[in-house]
């Protein structure tokens, strides 16, 4: 209600959804002291959670859309007062938006809510909009609510009959470490949305790894001025490398792209970002790598994202 349910109200027109189709609630259906969520009493936030899961229970939907840090925790049955970065290794609201997530009720979209939309940076209004319009594809069944995407694999390399041989566009990422990410551990590439391959960097692979940057396929990067900079201070000359996915969005969208936000923020131009918008690829971003292997398989999905967050911006280009 009010201005925040005009702004919603908006978005879901945008979005092609009506209102009366969706069941559209609180964490807490009570205005806080000065409508200061950390107000909120303990008893108050523990009673509006119990009968928020009572209500979800028993109206199951196709999707949930939770807008806002403590509208997400509590769809996913957390506790609303824990910040989400805890679980997803520092990533808030505004990073994990445009993704869906498992809960105990159903699939959560995560969006910003749109009270955030009226005081902040203006390109939040259409993120509302595009969060809104995947919400849309989920529940009219146009695509997964978050099902794996693609397939990584670690060093396949197969010289006679290896994909790369025959690729007319291939997407490389890498790994670095070391107190000023120079050191490079592992070499992503793919040349399709579905199948990334990586190599980790050793005296084994080297050869083969120049071998298919110095190969005649049109090379894409995201963020490509570190990457290949780091790539050939290593030694490794990286042959026609003809796009950027980082730049192609600067010149798709301008205004997300390019405008400074105050107070330090960055502008929304990561890999992470762009596959909220462009993709149904399921949330990925974590660097709380587990083991070496998770450091690999991340390498290989960023190459495979790459590649397809390049196809749709050639297409809107």
């Amino acid at each position: 209600m009010g201005a925040s349910g005009k702004v919603f109200n908006r978005a879901l027109a945008k979005a092609g959804i009506e209102r009366g189709r969706c069941l559209i609630t609180n964490v807490v259906p009570v205005r806080p002291a000065g409508n200061k969520w950390e107000l909120h009493s303990n008893d108050t936030v523990n009673a509006g959670c119990d009968a928020l899961h009572t209500l979800l229970a028993l109206h199951p939907r196709r999707l949930i859309v939770a807008l806002g840090a403590e509208a997400f925790q509590a769809c996913r049955g957390r506790d609303p007062r824990a910040r989400p970065e805890a679980e997803f290794d520092g990533n808030g609201i505004t990073e994990l938006r445009g993704y869906v997530f498992e809960g105990p009720f159903g699939p959560v979209l995560a969006s910003t809510h749109p009270a955030f939309v009226l005081r902040t940076w203006l390109p939040w209004w259409p993120l509302l909009c595009w969060d809104l319009a995947k919400a849309k594809r989920v529940a009219d069944g146009v695509v997964g609510s978050g099902a794996a995407q693609g397939r990584e694999y670690i060093s396949p390399r197969v010289h006679s009959t290896h994909p790369y041989k025959n690729s007319e566009v291939i997407a490389v990422d890498i790994e670095t470490a070391g107190e000023h990410a120079e050191v490079i551990r592992c070499v992503g590439y793919a040349n399709c949305a579905e199948v990334g391959c990586v190599e980790p960097l050793n005296e084994d692979t080297h050869e083969w790894i120049a071998e298919m940057l110095a190969a005649p396929a049109r090379k894409v990067f995201h963020n490509g001025q570190f990457d290949v900079t780091v790539l050939e201070r290593h030694g490794f000359r990286v042959n026609n490398w003809t796009e950027d996915t980082m730049i192609l969005w600067h010149i798709v969208e301008p205004l997300l792209a390019g405008k400074k936000k105050e107070k330090g923020d960055q502008t929304q131009k990561s890999l992470r970002f762009l596959a909220s918008l462009l993709l149904d690829e399921p949330w990925w971003k974590s660097y709380d790598f587990a083991t070496e292997e998770d450091q690999l398989r991340l390498c290989a999905r960023d190459a495979r994202v790459t590649w397809a967050c390049w196809d749709q911006l050639r297409r809107r280009l």
